[in-house]
């Protein structure tokens, strides 16, 4: 078994949690790494954008 260690995949529960709690974004998956795969990428950007756009208070330092 391989674990989805890349970050894009754990994005997915700092949304959850920002949604969930008011959690904020930790520092690290403020942005996109570029030398990571294609699909925790697009899980990366799309759970950025959501943020964005429904928990921008998630996002402020």
């Amino acid at each position: 078994m391989e674990w989805l260690s890349e970050p894009g995949y754990t994005a997915l529960p700092a949304l959850v949690a920002c949604a969930r709690d008011g959690t904020p974004f930790p520092e690290s998956l403020r942005t996109v790494q570029d030398n990571q795969n294609y699909y925790p990428t697009t899980l990366h950007l799309l759970a950025l954008a959501a943020a964005r756009m429904r928990y921008p208070s998630c996002l402020r330092s």
